[in-house]
C-alpha cells in the first residue's frame, strides 16, 4: 500500500488518493469529478504543450509547469500533474529510432524514421544508450528535483504493439507483412513487448510509482502505476488480424499496469471493442471519434461500453454528471466537469456525498 502523500498545490490530496483507490477497485459511490480553476486574483501560466522539452530548455519547461499549477485550484479528484512528454511514439525512439520534427499547423509534432528493412531479421530491443532515453532520464531527474512535494510528475504514454512496430517498420510495409510474413510479425511483436516491459521497469524505478502513484495524460490518478495503452494501427485492420496480432500484445503490455485507461481512437476501431473488453485490467475507455465525427451522438457507444463492463472518461457540463451516474451500471465514471465556478463543482460533489 502506498504511503499517504501531501502536495503543496493540492492540500486535500490524501482524500483524493483515497477516493482514486476506491475508483480503481470499483467501490466508489459517486463519479470521480475533476475541475481546475484559476486561483482568485491569479492569471495562470499556460501549461507547456506536448513535446515542449524536445526543443526547449528542460529546466524552463518544468518551471513553466510549476508556475501553472501554483496558480490553479484543483477541485474534487483533480490532481496537479505534469506529463513528461518528449515525442510521439516514444517507445520506438527508445528502440533506437531517429526522431524528427513533423509539419503540423495545429501543434508541435514529431515523427519516427522507420529503420526495420527486413521484418524476417530483426533485433528490436530497449536501447538505454539511445539519445532519447538519455534525454528522458535527464528530464525525469530535473522534474523530480523541482516538483517533489508540489505536483505529480507523470510518465509519458508508452505505446507498444503494432503501433510501435508500424513506427519502426512503416505502416504500408507492416500491412503487407501481416499477409506475407505473419510469423516474422509475431516475432517482432514479442521483441517489442520484451522491450516495453524493460522500459516499464525503468519507469517504475525512476518515477517511483510505488511512492507517488501515477497519473494519465487525462488526469486519472492511480495509487500504483497507470498509463494509456492504445493500438491506433487497429483502425487499418479487421477483427481477425486484430485478434491475432494486436490483442495478445496489448494483453501482455497491460498486465504490468495497476490502473488502465484505454485510448480507443476512430470509428474504424469500434469493431474491436468487444475484443478489447476481454482484457480484464482495462478499467476505463476513453473514446475519441476522430476528425469529422466529433459532433455525432455517441450515446449508443457509451451504453455499449457500459454493457461490456468498462468505465468511461467523459468531458461534460457539471449539471449532467448525476444523470450519467444514474444511467450507467459500471460505476467507474470519471467526469472532467465544466462549470462556471468552483462552488458549482463542490456543490455537485456534496450532493452525492449527502
Amino acid at each position: 500500500m502506498e504511503k499517504t502523500m501531501k502536495l503543496e498545490y493540492k492540500r486535500d490530496f490524501p482524500e483524493a488518493q483515497y477516493f482514486w483507490r476506491l475508483f480503481w477497485e470499483g467501490k466508489a459511490r459517486r463519479p470521480a469529478i475533476a475541475a481546475v480553476f484559476p486561483k482568485q486574483g491569479c492569471t495562470p501560466e499556460k501549461m507547456p504543450g506536448f513535446g515542449a522539452a524536445f526543443v526547449n530548455n528542460m529546466e524552463q519547461v518544468v518551471d513553466q509547469a510549476l508556475a501553472c499549477a501554483e496558480t490553479c485550484d484543483f477541485v474534487g479528484e483533480a490532481v496537479p500533474y505534469f506529463i513528461l512528454s518528449l515525442c510521439s511514439n516514444l517507445l520506438a525512439a527508445f528502440l533506437g529510432a531517429k526522431v524528427e520534427i513533423a509539419e503540423n499547423k495545429h501543434c508541435f509534432d514529431t515523427r519516427i524514421i522507420p529503420f526495420i528493412d527486413d521484418i524476417g531479421n530483426t533485433d528490436i530491443r530497449f536501447r538505454p544508450e539511445s539519445e532519447m532515453w538519455k534525454k528522458m532520464v535527464a528530464y525525469i531527474e530535473i522534474a523530480k528535483r523541482k516538483c517533489d512535494g508540489k505536483l505529480i510528475v507523470g510518465a509519458p504514454t508508452l505505446v507498444g504493439n503494432l503501433d510501435a512496430l508500424a513506427a519502426i517498420r512503416g505502416t504500408e510495409r507492416l500491412l503487407l507483412d501481416l499477409y506475407d510474413a505473419p510469423e516474422a510479425v509475431h516475432h517482432a511483436l514479442d521483441q517489442i513487448t520484451t522491450a516495453y516491459h524493460a522500459v516499464f521497469n525503468e519507469f517504475k524505478r525512476l518515477f517511483e510509482f510505488d511512492k507517488y502513484g501515477s497519473v494519465t495524460r487525462h488526469g486519472l490518478y492511480c495509487p500504483g502505476a497507470t498509463n494509456v495503452p492504445q493500438c491506433d494501427f487497429a483502425y487499418n485492420i479487421g477483427k481477425e488480424h486484430f485478434n491475432e496480432f494486436a490483442l495478445p500484445s496489448l494483453r501482455r503490455e497491460i498486465e504490468v499496469w495497476d490502473g488502465v485507461e484505454y485510448h480507443l481512437d476512430g470509428v474504424n476501431s469500434i469493431i474491436h471493442l468487444e475484443s478489447l473488453c476481454t482484457i480484464s485490467k482495462i478499467g476505463v475507455i476513453q473514446w475519441v471519434p476522430g476528425v469529422g465525427h466529433d459532433n455525432e451522438n455517441w450515446d449508443h457507444l457509451y451504453r455499449r461500453i457500459d454493457d461490456l463492463g468498462k468505465g468511461q472518461l467523459r468531458n461534460v457540463p457539471a449539471q449532467l454528471v448525476s444523470e450519467l451516474w444514474e444511467q450507467y451500471q459500471t460505476h467507474k465514471l470519471y467526469c472532467q466537469a465544466s462549470a462556471s465556478s468552483k462552488s458549482e463543482v463542490l456543490d455537485l460533489i456534496e450532493s452525492f456525498d449527502t
